[in-house]
């Protein structure tokens, strides 16, 4: 049986809508963290910069489901599982936030990639799911090009990005933990409702902390990111859009213009400048990414990675 093209049904006008919304989730969601590297590179404090983002985020949700008229969205309806994901989410954040500030962007979104290798292990070994040998290698090999794009052997563990780096292998952790609390969550929660409670959780916490010893800032970083949290949720709002018009096995590979975004944001914003390790590892990635993307169109996905859209 001869396999169908990977965009057979781009006619479709759904198709492509939800393709674009896809790329305009990730462009949003780099803009998102470019202002939390801008802030973080001015010694603003961490919990400062999640709480804000937080705010951000929260008052854009609760503004537009207020609009529509739907703020029972909001409400969590599985608390067992949304607990569970706002402490995971909670370690996420400062994480994101840290190796954000302190590595190119390109460096940190390369080594998230490596996290569809750790949910198909978790979900193997904790949810009994299968996973072919196929399926295997392209996650493996992605991985892989993870390594060869992070380029481990050039981190500096003696110079002001230590800390980035030292947390940077822990990243695709969380993130794989908390992929897979959404994929559980999407049978009970609105798609509203997963985004807004790991926020509100996180302010809850990190909140009362920050306030006990809150830095100064300047009017244009708590602009930024204000600014940053609702960019966050639109981004999230953009791609569970995209997902509602067409089949995550069409709808995931934009998460690769991820990296593309990273190296224009970075160089743009930062003259942050993609190496040859960084570009080679980047092509394994996204070749093996749509490998994997051609195999779920015949066959229902085993491990569907959502973005980190609970930063």
């Amino acid at each position: 049986m001869v396999p169908r093209p990977f965009f057979r049904s781009a006619h479709n006008p759904k198709t492509m809508h939800a393709i674009f919304l896809g790329l305009a989730a990730f462009a949003v969601w780099g803009l998102c963290d470019v202002g939390t590297k801008l802030v973080g590179k001015a010694s603003v404090p961490f919990l400062q910069i999640v709480c804000l983002s937080c705010i951000g985020a929260i008052s854009f949700l609760f503004i537009v489901c207020l609009i529509r008229g739907e703020l029972d969205k909001l409400k969590p309806r599985n608390l067992k599982l949304q607990l569970p994901q706002g402490f995971v989410t909670l370690f996420q954040s400062l994480i994101c936030v840290i190796t954000f500030t302190q590595l190119p962007l390109s460096t940190v979104y390369a080594a998230l990639f490596a996290s569809p290798m750790i949910a198909a292990i978790m979900a193997n070994l904790i949810l009994k799911e299968s996973l072919e040998k196929k399926q295997f290698f392209y996650i493996a090999v992605g991985f892989i090009g993870s390594l060869i794009a992070v380029n481990p052997f050039s981190a500096d563990l003696s110079g002001g990005s230590a800390l980035g780096w030292i947390l940077l292998p822990v990243y695709p952790l969380f993130f794989a933990v908390s992929s897979l609390i959404i994929r559980k969550l999407q049978k009970t929660e609105t798609k509203e409702s997963t985004a807004f409670f790991p926020s509100f959780f996180r302010l809850i916490v990190f909140l009362p902390i920050a306030l006990f010893n809150w830095q100064p800032m300047e009017l244009s970083q708590i602009i930024i990111m204000l600014a940053s949290g609702s960019l966050m949720a639109l981004g999230n709002l953009f791609f569970n859009a995209a997902f509602s018009r067409a089949a995550p096995a069409i709808v995931s590979p934009t998460h690769y213009s991820q990296l593309i975004w990273g190296a224009v944001f970075g160089f743009a914003f930062f003259g942050d400048l993609p190496t040859w390790y960084a570009v080679a590892g980047s092509i394994i990635i996204v070749a093996t990414g749509f490998a994997g993307a051609r195999l779920a169109m015949h066959k229902a996905p085993i491990v569907a990675i959502a973005p980190d859209s609970n930063r």
